[in-house]
């Protein structure tokens, strides 16, 4: 570990050594900052060093038909014609029934109480839920950008589109939703 800590100039102490060793024995999710560059996260059952997550939230209004570029993501949206092959299309790419959308759209930071329906699910899920079944790490959960629209949540970026605003048969326009993070997640 001393030798970790030399490489990323972390000055050494008994005290951030015994703290690293009892964040093994912790939960998912607790830290130990270690520096002003640099934090240790227990991250089901692994050590994670990484940079002090920012506790800056994040709200940006969007717009249908513009596409925007983030300090952390991009995203564009923009109403199309014919509605596609929704089976065949990566996480990054959502399609929505544009009818479903109110005028206000806002990309923001994941809040706790937030829920949504999940796509296939009738029922709410607080999206923290979401996050832990899927295994989100907390390093990437403060970045996942979520699309709101009119106080609901359409999309959490990349993940899972809510329920209420797919695609159905009846569905006359559609808007293509695409989500490129700039780091790896």
């Amino acid at each position: 570990m001393l030798e970790i800590f030399r490489t990323l100039c972390i000055e050494p102490s008994a005290r951030k050594v015994q703290s690293c060793l009892d964040l093994c024995s912790r939960s998912t999710g607790r830290f130990v900052q270690l520096s002003s560059q640099w934090c240790l996260y227990q991250e089901r059952g692994m050590l994670i060093f990484g940079k002090p997550l920012s506790q800056e939230t994040f709200e940006y209004l969007v717009e249908v038909g513009k596409e925007y570029s983030f300090s952390q993501f991009r995203f564009g949206s923009k109403e199309i014609g014919a509605i596609p092959n929704v089976s065949s299309h990566p996480g990054t790419i959502e399609y929505i029934d544009a009818d479903t959308v109110g005028t206000r759209l806002v990309l923001r930071t994941w809040k706790r109480g937030d829920w949504f329906k999940p796509l296939g699910m009738d029922q709410r899920k607080k999206v923290s839920d979401f996050f832990t079944n899927e295994k989100i790490s907390l390093m990437r959960k403060r970045m996942v950008p979520i699309l709101e629209s009119e106080g609901s949540i359409v999309w959490v970026c990349g993940l899972r589109l809510d329920q209420r605003f797919r695609i159905t048969p009846a569905t006359k326009h559609v808007v293509k939703l695409e989500y490129s993070p700039l780091f790896p997640q």
